[in-house]
């Protein structure tokens, strides 16, 4: 996504020559395997819930942001996406993301589509995440950290941010590090009462009181 090659000015000229109201929605941010699925099918269980699992759009738009395009022209595309992936079939409904791992940097980006859009973070301990992170989904995870590093790595010191040459074990920390780093930078520019923080441990023990929280959010 996009399959063709056009400029951003002819999208959101058609986006905005249908006059589409962008709809408010929340998305699940998470570092990975630590339930955001689970999270996910619970909140699709409620009637008035739309859920939509890791849509390509999302994850091109956090390609795109990666590769350092200037601010302009990502605002566009931001503008075209967030109103390609904010479906509505009701207007009772809310609409609900789930973005993948790697794209917590869209936090603050989606946030600012609206002052009625929210975010959850949802993650693993630290200890927990290094554990999975040499388990069977070793190379899935790696995969994630390595994409989510570029943003992570102008504040580390030198030793630290080349990839390539980092073991493993830092690898796997930096790439837990990086998905917490990237909820601090949308704190830093938005209201805590707009990003829910959310531990596994809090899900799997109080579930019902977890998705009731969640859809009053």
């Amino acid at each position: 996504f996009p399959s063709v090659k056009v400029s951003p000015d002819f999208i959101k000229e058609l986006f905005e020559r249908e006059e589409r109201t962008l709809v408010n929605f929340s998305t699940i941010f998470h570092v990975g395997h630590c339930g955001s699925t689970l999270l996910a099918n619970l909140l699709n269980e409620l009637p008035s819930t739309l859920v939509l699992r890791e849509p390509p759009a999302l994850k091109w738009l956090a390609s795109y942001y990666a590769e350092g395009k200037s601010d302009e022209e990502f605002q566009q595309w931001l503008r075209v996406i967030g109103g390609v992936v904010s479906r509505q079939f009701d207007p009772t409904h809310k609409t609900v993301l789930k973005a993948s791992s790697w794209c917590h940097t869209l936090m603050q980006p989606l946030l600012s589509l609206s002052v009625e859009n929210r975010a959850v973070f949802l993650y693993i301990g630290l200890r927990e995440y290094v554990v999975r992170y040499f388990g069977r989904r070793k190379m899935d995870m790696e995969r994630s950290a390595q994409k989510s590093f570029p943003f992570f790595s102008d504040v580390l010191p030198p030793d630290l941010a080349d990839w390539e040459k980092l073991e493993d074990w830092q690898r796997a920390t930096l790439g837990w590090v990086s998905k917490v780093h990237g909820v601090d930078r949308a704190l830093a520019v938005d209201s805590e009462e707009r990003i829910h923080i959310l531990s596994f441990g809090e899900l799997l023990h109080r579930r019902n009181a977890t998705i009731h929280s969640l859809t009053e959010f």
